[in-house]
């Protein structure tokens, strides 16, 4: 995959994200989500999901993995990113910055103390501080996979089930979300994070695929 030219959104550094996550969750929370960011800015233009494994996260981050998955599970629930992870370690979980990232110090509180970012400046490095494009969750593709959990999956319902719905339906076919959502309904205790999981699985295998063919 070729990189992009992003480099890391230094603002986040001074907003106190730091030092929250790791008081928050423990120590290291910061090392794996900074390291996301790092990957999601070499991979992806503007921000979108990062794929990698729990055994390669940490070891990249010098834990291990389950204290990586404890560490994950912390920066799902601090709501700075949604965090899809894989029964087994070597599987590639699927990782995504929350934006609008919320931050103690907001963008523009780190601007005016640290004028030397310009981050006020055409052009400046301002990833995840606001939506490049708004999502409402009343959009008729959005609304479809929600009804379609709602009718297949679980009755349950909150906001983070509705940002993981609204991730789910910008990355996948309706059709094969729609088919997946009546595979979990059959299962003994029917979860959006198994379809999440039996989606991604698909999904990488069929890339998998289509890369065969292009060697």
């Amino acid at each position: 995959m070729p990189r992009s030219r992003t480099t890391f959104p230094e603002w986040l550094e001074w907003s106190g994200l730091p030092t929250h996550l790791n008081e928050k969750i423990r120590i290291g929370a910061w090392a794996v989500f900074r390291r996301v960011v790092e990957l999601d800015c070499e991979r992806n233009r503007h921000p979108d999901a990062v794929e990698i494994s729990v055994a390669e996260l940490a070891e990249r981050c010098g834990l291990t993995p389950s204290t990586c998955r404890r560490l994950l599970d912390g920066l799902r629930k601090q709501r700075v990113l949604l965090v899809f992870l894989p029964e087994s370690d070597e599987e590639e979980a699927l990782l995504q910055v929350r934006v609008p990232l919320e931050t103690p110090r907001s963008l523009e509180t780190v601007a005016e103390e640290h004028p030397e970012l310009r981050l006020l400046e055409p052009g400046a490095n301002d990833r995840y501080a606001r939506e490049e494009v708004e999502v409402d969750p009343e959009d008729p593709g959005i609304r479809a996979v929600v009804d379609c959990y709602l009718d297949t999956v679980s009755l349950r319902m909150n906001s983070f089930i509705l940002d993981e719905l609204i991730f789910v339906a910008q990355r996948f076919a309706r059709r094969e979300i729609e088919r997946v959502f009546r595979q979990a309904a059959k299962r003994e205790r029917p979860s959006l994070s198994w379809a999440v999981r039996e989606l991604s699985r698909r999904h990488g295998k069929r890339a998998k695929q289509r890369d065969k063919r292009r060697d």
